[in-house]
């Protein structure tokens, strides 16, 4: 009885994950100055006809330390307005392994609404997929 317990526990907890692991990642290409892979969740969610969510991860050949916090990938949920050409983070968060995965050690949300950066950028690549662009 033990065992079908723990097991529907794994079951449920994997089911309804909202980690990275549980994605299928797109490669969009791999930075060499930063040292970074970038990978975009496929597929998007739209939420209007105008408002799509995204999800970005950031995989790091060596750890990457800004704010003094040490961390192997970096999740962030975006929301794009196709016909204002802008979008929102949503949330970051920071994990101590790659592809998402390990522990959470840094985490923000609800960011300022910016213009999406020029052609090229990984913002750019990013809601040319979203939007189909």
């Amino acid at each position: 009885m033990k065992y079908v317990y723990l097991y529907w526990v794994f079951f449920l907890s994997v089911s309804f994950s909202q980690g990275a692991f549980c994605a299928q990642w797109q490669n969009l290409g791999f930075n060499q100055d930063l040292k970074l892979t970038l990978f975009y969740e496929v597929p998007p969610v739209k939420k209007s006809s105008n408002a799509v969510l995204a999800r970005v991860l950031y995989n790091y050949d060596q750890p990457s330390i800004d704010l003094k916090i040490r961390h192997f990938s970096e999740l962030e949920t975006l929301q794009f307005d196709c016909k204002k050409f802008q979008f929102q983070l949503q949330s970051v968060d920071w994990y101590d392994a790659p592809m998402g995965q390990g522990a959470v050690v840094w985490h923000t949300q609800n960011l300022e609404t910016q213009t999406v950066p020029p052609a090229g950028t990984a913002y750019d690549k990013v809601f040319r997929i979203a939007c189909k662009k």
